[in-house]
């Protein structure tokens, strides 16, 4: 509409006055004039170029039949000029406006109730458009919330390798985890299941839970039919092809075939994402999460966050079975290492190698060299015993920190304040670092060793006198011989 126009029917109307005239015209904004019945008096050109409805196709309509107004837009307009109407004085507001071609626009409303040159009383109504702005403070807002979001989800998967790292029973501590997970991520319910066979066939099981109380969701661990889940029987066939692929699944249960609908919709379950668990490059079973309230949508980045969590409970799994497995170890180990005959000492090397503090003794050593294990550990070689340099393993203990290589002790004695001994072993170092020395106690053997040594010198002398007697008989009886003979001569 052209200002000649405006001008024209703004002296026919409420404001004449040349300013007026101005700045409805000349104004940025939408102005609309409501007469004291609701019905549009005048708008200014802006209107028009902002919403596609010309002065003609508005004029003299009441506010629940004007064309650029949403139902619920309506009954806010008219709440609003009741109110304008009886004086009260009203802050900006936003208004949702429909254009001619359907989209939707924002306005910043700003009203006054005025009275005309002809005395009756109009409301006049000035609209700015903000819809990018709104639009864009509205992403910012949603950009922000999905921010801390995520914020919360990152919190939740860091919490959650810190208590899995603080324990080596994974079991012991994933209802914990779960329960940050379910709260960081907003869901009604999240869980494990866990796969196992049976007569050939694929089963899960379903291990661990987490429910939100507060909105009164209903646990499911205790339902007999999910103990023993059969995949295929159940209609979940398909699951275990993408599963296998570590492929997630996701989406609202109203969607799905009927034979899944019904087991899930049993639950209350609107929508769904389950993300498998890998443990050895083995599809081990899943991390499931519902949404019982209302049908949800995951986005990418929670989905990848979220499988990030199960990578990581699947290595806690792992870590968790390894520990035990060492555990076993070690317990054969130590029962090995308790009850051997041999003495067996570790060591770890301190000082650069200069000294080494014993870690472990067993009780073949604590008898052999009256020691005890409690007065033992922790202490230095050189400080258990004194005479270790001079008995010949100080320096083995030295060669195999800075070789690597295994040496043998040969038969050596020991000799201190408290014992007296002979020691015969080898030496180990252990990819820990530490060094292994398992010896044996062969005193009696060095001393049987000694006797006989002894024994046999004294049979040696024993013969060498017999040997010197035979000798001298031989040579009395020659003697006795030769003067037989003399005798013999004579007479």
């Amino acid at each position: 509409m052209s200002q000649k126009n405006n001008k024209s029917l703004l002296k026919k109307g409420p404001f004449s006055e040349e300013k007026f005239q101005k700045i409805f015209e000349l104004s940025p904004q939408a102005i609309i004039v409501f007469d004291h019945q609701g019905r549009i008096a005048e708008i200014n050109g802006r209107v028009s170029d902002w919403l596609g409805y010309d002065r003609s196709s508005v004029l003299g309509k009441g506010l629940k039949d004007l064309p650029f107004l949403p139902t619920h837009s309506k009954l806010l307009v008219l709440k609003k000029f009741t109110q304008r109407m009886a004086g009260v004085k009203l802050e900006p507001y936003d208004l949702d406006f429909v254009d001619k071609k359907g989209n939707t626009i924002i306005g910043n409303i700003v009203g006054a109730a005025l009275t005309g040159d002809n005395g009756e009383k109009y409301d006049i109504v000035m609209i700015s458009d903000v819809t990018e702005k709104r639009l864009s403070e509205e992403k910012v807002l949603v950009d922000k919330s999905e921010l801390e979001k995520k914020g919360r989800l990152l919190t939740s998967i860091n919490k959650a390798v810190k208590i899995f790292l603080e324990h080596d029973d994974w079991s012991k501590v994933i209802e914990e985890v779960l329960a940050t997970l379910g709260k960081s991520v907003d869901v009604s319910r999240c869980y494990v299941f866990k796969n196992f066979q049976q007569d050939e066939k694929l089963f899960s099981r379903y291990e661990f839970e987490w429910v939100d109380k507060k909105n009164n969701i209903r646990p499911q661990i205790k339902v007999k039919e999910l103990q023993n889940f059969d995949y295929v029987k159940s209609g979940f066939g398909k699951w275990i092809e993408k599963l296998e692929k570590d492929e997630t699944i996701m989406g609202d249960v109203s969607s799905m075939n009927d034979k899944i609908k019904k087991i899930l919709s049993s639950q209350n379950i609107k929508s769904i994402l389950i993300v498998p668990i890998f443990v050895r490059s083995q599809w081990w079973g899943f991390l499931g999460f519902d949404e019982c309230l209302t049908e949800r949508t995951w986005d990418s980045t929670e989905i990848e966050l979220l499988k990030v969590v199960a990578s990581i409970t699947g290595s806690a799994i792992e870590r968790s079975e390894a520990l035990k497995k060492i555990a076993k170890s070690e317990e054969r180990f130590r029962s090995l290492f308790d009850n051997m005959s041999s003495g067996v000492a570790v060591y770890k090397p301190v000082d650069d190698g200069n000294d080494f503090v014993f870690v472990d003794y067993n009780k073949a050593a604590e008898e052999m060299d009256h020691r005890s294990k409690k007065n033992v550990l922790g202490k230095k070689v050189t400080t258990v015993f004194p005479a270790v340099k001079e008995f010949g393993l100080f320096n083995i203990l030295v060669q195999v920190y800075k070789t690597g290589k295994h040496e043998n002790l040969s038969i050596s004695k020991y000799e201190d304040e408290d014992l007296d001994t002979w020691r015969e072993g080898h030496v180990y170092p252990l990819s820990s670092g530490e060094i292994v020395a398992v010896y044996d106690d062969v005193t009696q053997k060095k001393e049987a060793e000694e006797n006989s040594r002894e024994k046999l010198e004294e049979m040696e002398k024993i013969n060498r006198l017999m040997v010197g007697r035979e000798l001298k008989m031989i040579e009395l009886k020659e003697e006795i011989k030769s003067l037989e003979r003399k005798v013999r001569k004579h007479t």
